[in-house]
């Protein structure tokens, strides 16, 4: 990545991509993905937001994050509004960070990336919400949400095609990202490395003499299985990393349950396979045109931590990154606004 310039000689109609992050550790490695940094803008009037500019090839974006503490969907509709409203040249948005995976069987792994398109009468995000309690049997689908622009789409179709063929640079932007930056070294995938799911009845455990043992940091953070019974493990083949394609889930709760993860598919009735869960898409698509990235990290079950997290932020990001060689500027600067957009799709 270039250096930053002192100054930016660029004006804020020159962004017309956003890109949204719910973490701080998947702002790294989205300011990683960036071919040149550019120089800041005065803060705009009324904006929380703190914005990273750049560029990848052809494309200028501008970077931000939730707040730190704050995720969700009112945190994510309001950095969101506020990115449109400072930068009123946005043609859309990507929201890329990391996610919980639903595994249906062998589908989705750790180090996995989902990317949310409409498939099977299904938009590419839906938000859910629970019941009282939490209860699985309380399940249900609410409103749907709009979908990524059909030229957005079209060049995640160029991509899956050169990625059919063996022309994936996901990789490469990984490596490129070390080599800039090896203090990022934590955000590849390291042999140590476990992609273990539990069967879904198996809940976690942690012996008595550590319960309680760093307020759960060691849990949370470390991996934190070593008292879990491992003949519970699913076995599976180990493989490489691979995208999905298809229905995103938008959680209004932290999902830790597996009864509750896999009860979100059993609801669907066979009509659709949700493969990821998260926590700030439909807060950004209610006001922004979004395609959705998402890096697996945990199986939304009693065992999650945060083992992965670091390397699930980089995949997406350098997928990503990956899809914005296939778009073209052109398309991009000849799109709407994503006001007008938005404007249109209320008044339908």
């Amino acid at each position: 990545m270039a250096a930053r310039g002192a100054h930016n000689q660029r004006s804020f109609d020159d962004y017309m991509i956003g890109w949204v992050c719910g973490l701080p550790k998947e702002q790294t490695a989205a300011v990683a993905m960036l071919d040149e940094r550019h120089g800041s803008f005065p803060q705009p009037s009324g904006d929380e937001n703190n914005y990273i500019l750049g560029s990848i090839g052809a494309h200028n974006i501008v970077i931000t994050c939730l707040p730190m503490g704050i995720p969700g969907l009112v945190s994510a509709s309001s950095v969101s509004t506020h990115m449109f409203r400072s930068f009123l040249n946005i043609k859309f948005c990507l929201l890329v960070g990391t996610a919980s995976g639903i595994p249906n069987g062998e589908k989705v792994r750790l180090g996995d990336v989902v990317v949310g398109t409409p498939k099977d009468g299904f938009p590419s995000v839906a938000p859910w919400e629970w019941g009282m309690g939490s209860r699985p049997s309380r399940t249900r689908r609410s409103r749907t949400l709009a979908d990524p622009p059909s030229f957005v789409l079209a060049a995640l179709d160029r991509l899956q095609a050169a990625h059919g063929a063996g022309e994936s640079n996901v990789s490469l932007y990984l490596n490129e990202m070390i080599n800039r930056d090896p203090t990022l070294t934590r955000y590849m995938r390291s042999d140590w490395f476990e992609d273990i799911l539990f069967n879904p009845t198996y809940a976690h455990r942690v012996a008595v003499g550590r319960r309680g043992y760093g307020n759960g940091e060691e849990e949370e953070e470390g991996g934190g299985c070593r008292d879990c019974d491992r003949t519970q493990i699913v076995r599976r083949r180990a493989r490489g990393m691979r995208v999905h394609y298809g229905l995103i889930a938008s959680a209004s709760i932290v999902v830790k349950d597996a009864e509750l993860r896999d009860n979100l598919n059993a609801s669907l009735q066979g009509k659709a396979l949700c493969l990821c869960l998260e926590m700030e898409a439909a807060g950004v698509l209610n006001n922004l045109p979004c395609l959705v990235i998402r890096g697996i990290s945990n199986y939304a079950d009693s065992h999650k931590n945060d083992v992965w997290q670091e390397h699930s932020a980089a995949a997406a990001a350098a997928f990503a990154k990956d899809l914005l060689g296939y778009l073209s500027a052109r398309d991009v600067y000849r799109a709407d606004t994503a006001q007008v957009v938005m404007h249109a799709q209320a008044r339908r």
